[in-house]
């Protein structure tokens, strides 16, 4: 199940531009984490843009 979790979340992180060192990274996290590599992209997606509307 987790082989399939990464390579979906590897295919998602790929259409953002990623690089390769980048999804090792977010695969690396969210595996430390205990979720999905979207899922963690998707929380710091979330942070990112609140400390942008936060700054604004």
């Amino acid at each position: 199940m987790q082989a399939i979790d990464d390579h979906i979340g590897d295919s998602v992180l790929r259409r953002l531009s990623l690089s390769d060192d980048e999804i090792r990274a977010v695969i690396r996290l969210a595996r430390k984490h205990q979720t999905t590599p979207v899922a963690l992209v998707a929380t710091l997606v979330r942070a990112a843009l609140e400390a942008v509307e936060r700054a604004a």
